[in-house]
């Protein structure tokens, strides 16, 4: 990077100083952060991914339960009950 400024004397451009900087360090330092923010986001989506997983595998496994169920009903046998009360875990989710 170069800065060039003039110099004046008594109003007139009678030279200019010149200022030149190398931006490698700048460089390499936009690097590393940008590393670091791939890095801390990665490995955000991937602890958020896993979360997720066990979250939906808390919502799906009761309703699947409750769907084999209703199957094996359907089938004839209207002895079967569901061994879980889903009547409040259901309507949590139907209200939202």
């Amino acid at each position: 990077m170069a800065v060039t400024h003039p110099l004046k004397s008594n109003g007139k451009i009678v030279g200019a100083l010149r200022f030149i900087t190398s931006l490698e360090p700048v460089k390499s330092q936009i690097k590393y952060i940008s590393f670091i923010f791939i890095f801390i986001g990665s490995f955000a989506i991937i602890v958020s991914g896993i979360i997720s997983l066990f979250l939906s595998d808390t919502i799906i496994g009761p309703i699947k339960e409750l769907t084999a169920v209703a199957e094996k009903m359907a089938n004839g046998n209207l002895k079967i009950r569901s061994e879980k009360n889903l009547t409040m875990k259901l309507e949590n989710f139907l209200i939202l």
